[in-house]
């Protein structure tokens, strides 16, 4: 009987210590009001983070190094031709004031760090498109709104600040796409296998924007993740994988920040 009784207080125990860690892995916090961070789990126990911000209250801007940081706090004077090339994460949140900051985009080289994809930061275009499967999706903002789609020319963009070319295409209309360059190419099989940490940028319905970083899971794990009830995404885009996907707010970091990145997402509160 004492023995039966230990092993039931052991069983106890062990129930109420993955319970805790359950709820410490998945937490709910309002940063300020129209940005709220989440940390859950997605796949087969992976950890998930994103923020859910609110247009009326924030701009989703895409920052690069690759043009003059004029709407930075960082000094105008400086030289171009001996500017970086890319900042680790966490910089692009101190020049910035960024209230946090998304690894955006693809690398063509890691060094010096050069962007794969259309690149356009306040309104200068930093970088010319990339004609590929893996880059079919562009992000596009200005004050109050956002759009994901299939990028067509530079020009269809000319009346919003920022864009960023990534991809593939997760969600169109709240579907996995049907229609674009990844669903019939031949490298997308191994990469919608590949289990591994994925960014990615996605809006929804209310107008909000949903920045985050996944653990290691495949592409239809993101994408049934981002489609489900829990996020609401309706049109989302890949933005990176591996050791280049990280988002960093605040002391916080999720994912990576070991590269210089040309570029990023970032929160920044409305002006």
């Amino acid at each position: 009987m004492r023995c039966g009784a230990r092993v039931a207080i052991v069983a106890v125990c062990g129930a109420l210590l993955m319970a805790a860690r359950a709820e410490a892995e998945n937490s709910v916090r309002t940063i300020s009001e129209g940005l709220v961070l989440h940390k859950t789990t997605v796949g087969d126990g992976q950890t998930a983070a994103y923020l859910q911000v609110a247009l009326d209250k924030f701009d989703v801007r895409v920052l690069t190094a690759l043009a003059p940081l004029n709407d930075y706090k960082v000094a105008a004077t400086r030289s171009l031709e001996r500017a970086p090339r890319g900042f680790f994460l966490r910089d692009y949140l101190r020049i910035s004031a960024a209230a946090a900051v998304l690894s955006g985009g693809y690398l063509a080289s890691f060094s010096p760090p050069e962007p794969l994809g259309f690149i356009k930061s306040n309104e200068v275009v930093a970088n010319s498109p990339h004609n590929s499967w893996l880059t079919e999706g562009v992000f596009c903002s200005r004050v109050g709104q956002a759009r994901i789609e299939q990028i067509r020319t530079s020009e269809d963009y000319a009346t919003y600040r920022d864009c960023l070319q990534a991809g593939p295409l997760l969600l169109i209309d709240g579907k996995p796409p049907v229609n674009t360059p990844s669903v019939e190419a031949f490298g997308f099989g191994k990469l919608k296998g590949s289990k591994q940490e994925q960014a990615f940028v996605c809006t929804s319905a209310d107008n909000q924007v949903v920045l985050g970083v996944t653990g290691k899971i495949d592409i239809p794990e993101l994408v049934e993740f981002l489609g489900g009830d829990e996020v609401g995404c309706v049109d989302a885009l890949r933005l990176t994988g591996h050791a280049t996907a990280g988002l960093t707010l605040g002391s916080e970091t999720f994912g990576h920040d070991n590269y210089l990145f040309p570029s990023v997402i970032a929160v920044v509160a409305r002006q």
